[in-house]
């Protein structure tokens, strides 16, 4: 590759930024550490470098309803447990979780675990969850589709993750401060989606990939998180999310959920890896590389 080629590499991809986690003083400071993803549509995923929530507008998913406005938190978090080592004596479960509580309680097992953060056309959180293995959890928001792909990869083990969706539904600058009873589960297909809807607003996660996919409904709130970042500002800084049940995925294979504003639809380019955009990205940039290799030649 030229010169002028690895110049113009550089300019279409976006950086990768690379965080390691070598103390607890380097876990304590992720949690200052922002990161954006936009969809070219005005939606969004933003967070802690640490996967903790400490402001009102972090979510893996937040969409535009009137495109580039009207912006909505659509999946707020996922609170993760991995299970290692399943259906045998040294079963034993990997709590993955980040969320602070208005009463000061704080699951920080992901954070804790955490051993690097990458941000780039995706968001990257490598964890090491003891015995040797590693899981790597990954985050890509599709251009201009109001959906976003999470997908996990475990090396080193067998284990079934557990993913607890945390449901905002809300506008983006407004709080939960109270439990809504009219959110609710719209309809499951195949045991590996859900659609839930509050009101005017509907969105559907769909599992897919992985050794076993299934997904288990159990409707409840999560009360009283506390965003901390609110708080140092003086604003409103605690509220409920509501959470469908859990979606149980097998990692012999990577195994993905897909996030979507909208009802049950047969997307099935949404549901491939790498996600379609990323790969149409990475064809556009190979073109043009090799073009200015051709120009250099050319130029010489």
């Amino acid at each position: 590759m030229t010169t002028q080629a690895q110049s113009q590499h550089e300019h279409l991809s976006s950086p990768i930024v690379r965080v390691g986690v070598d103390t607890d003083l380097d876990r304590r400071m992720l949690d200052e550490r922002e990161w954006l993803l936009t969809d070219g549509a005005g939606g969004y995923a933003m967070g802690s470098a640490s996967g903790m929530p400490t402001r009102r507008y972090h979510s893996l998913l937040t969409c535009a309803l009137l495109p580039p406005v009207e912006r909505v938190v659509l999946l707020h978090s996922t609170a993760d447990i991995l299970w290692l080592h399943p259906d045998t004596p040294r079963a034993r479960p990997v709590d993955l979780a980040a969320a602070h509580f208005a009463d000061g309680t704080r699951l920080g097992g992901g954070p804790s675990k955490l051993v690097q953060f990458e941000v780039g056309d995706e968001a990257v959180w490598t964890y090491d969850v003891g015995d040797g293995a590693t899981l790597r959890k990954r985050l890509y928001i599709h251009e201009f589709r109001a959906a976003a792909t999470l997908r996990y990869e475990l090396v080193g083990a067998h284990g079934v993750l557990e993913c607890r969706p945390l449901l905002g539904m809300r506008d983006h600058h407004h709080l939960n401060h109270e439990t809504d009873p009219h959110v609710r589960l719209a309809g499951t297909a195949c045991g590996r989606s859900a659609t839930i809807q509050r009101g005017d607003i509907t969105m559907t996660l769909d599992a897919t990939g992985g050794s076993s996919v299934q997904f288990r409904s159990k409707l409840h709130w999560w009360h009283d998180l506390k965003y901390q970042l609110e708080s140092d500002r003086g604003y409103d800084d605690t509220e409920h999310l509501f959470c469908p049940g859990s979606f149980f995925l097998g990692l012999e294979e990577p195994a993905m959920l897909l996030a979507r504003l909208g009802g049950h639809a047969e997307d099935e380019d949404l549901l491939t890896w790498p996600p379609p955009g990323l790969e149409r990205k990475e064809k556009r940039i190979e073109t043009e590389i090799h073009q200015a290799d051709r120009d250099a030649e050319e130029d010489d």
